[in-house]
């Protein structure tokens, strides 16, 4: 591989050239960043689909019930969201 290139879901460059350090970081810091207000809103009013879909295809699996916590705990509280300017932990 001579070049990498990464973009978010907006389309937005995130890291272009030779794949590196740079190139990880840029990966890693795209996933690690705070949530927007609207990007949390939209994983609150997805998640009850996402729970249902769970409990009636994979109830019994947990790596499943795990990632779903994760999700549940990365959105925060709702009643939070407003005092964060717009970002979520």
């Amino acid at each position: 591989m001579d070049e990498v290139t990464i973009t978010n879901r907006q389309g937005e460059l995130l890291y272009n050239g030779i794949p590196n350090d740079g190139a990880v970081q840029a990966f890693i810091q795209s996933f690690e960043r705070k949530l927007t207000l609207p990007e949390a809103r939209m994983i609150t009013d997805t998640l009850p689909a996402l729970e249902a879909g769970h409990q009636r295809f994979t109830a019994n699996n947990l790596s499943a019930a795990k990632v779903i916590d994760r999700i549940r705990q990365s959105i925060g509280e709702p009643t939070n969201w407003e005092s964060q300017a717009g970002t979520l932990s």
